[in-house]
């Protein structure tokens, strides 16, 4: 079962973590001026396999979480 990574509503739009998602999977959703993870396109398991990921690691409202494919 693979994973990828969701941001949550915790998210304070400063746009960290874009720039970081080494498969341009971030982008920002201008119907409510957060960022979105296009979970088709991120591959948790594609960033090794690692307990944390480069978005991640830069989010300082800690809004991003790896969560199951296919989960909500």
């Amino acid at each position: 079962m693979g994973y990828t990574c969701r941001i949550t509503s915790e998210c304070v739009s400063c746009g960290a973590c874009e720039p970081e998602c080494p498969y341009d999977c971030i982008s920002e959703d201008s119907s409510n001026d957060k960022y979105v993870i296009d979970s088709e396109c991120c591959c948790f398991d594609g960033c090794g396999g690692w307990s944390t990921t480069p978005c991640m690691e830069v989010c300082p409202a800690i809004a991003i979480v790896r969560v199951t494919c296919g989960s909500t």
